[in-house]
């Protein structure tokens, strides 16, 4: 009873390995959220990281800052 399960979840697992690896990845645009204020260092990191990660995955990347709101 055990043997058709794992040959059923092995056959099920490779067809999925398959579907996944011809994806392309990133689709779209890659959106960094930098979760502090404009100016900072976590923003002026987040600056400097953005156009290595374009280079190395091939796609566009952009930075969008959201500053928290007290209140």
């Amino acid at each position: 009873m055990r043997t058709p399960r794992m040959l059923l979840a092995l056959v099920v697992h490779l067809a999925l390995v398959g579907y996944a690896a011809a994806q392309e990845w990133p689709s779209r645009p890659l959106t960094m959220v930098v979760p502090f204020a404009a100016g900072g260092g976590a923003d002026l990191l987040g600056r400097i990281l953005a156009p290595p990660l374009s280079n190395c995955w091939a796609s566009r990347s952009r930075l969008k800052t959201l500053a928290a709101e007290a209140g």
